[in-house]
């Protein structure tokens, strides 16, 4: 097997997506899939390791490429600076709100920190 594929389920806008990441261990290229749609490639790269920077929905992601031993890696994603599991509990805690009509009144109600 030449590739490694590797992926995270994030919360986007109350919605999960999936990010994968292909990474040729041969060419060195890496393809970036968001719910199976390519979004990020490079080109051949000599470096197996290292960070690719890409945009997702307005948020800045980051893939890092870490070597664990000879022949593994270690891949963590990055959203606005935090981890794939921070970011996605941080966008369950947003406010929640729903715009309620009753006769002629309207209503807010809000939900959240």
């Amino acid at each position: 097997m030449n590739s490694n594929v590797f992926s995270w389920d994030v919360l986007f806008n109350n919605v999960v997506k999936t990010i994968e990441i292909v990474h040729n261990l041969l060419s060195g290229k890496r393809k970036v899939f968001l719910d199976t749609e390519l979004i990020y490639q490079t080109g051949y790269l000599l470096n197996l390791t290292g960070t690719d920077c890409f945009v997702i929905e307005n948020h800045h992601c980051e893939i890092m490429i870490s070597p664990c031993d000879m022949f593994s890696f270690d891949y963590r994603l990055m959203i606005d600076g935090k981890d794939a599991k921070s970011f996605s509990n941080a966008q369950r805690r947003k406010v929640v709100c729903w715009s309620l009509e009753h006769g002629a009144t309207q209503h807010l109600i809000q939900f959240g920190e």
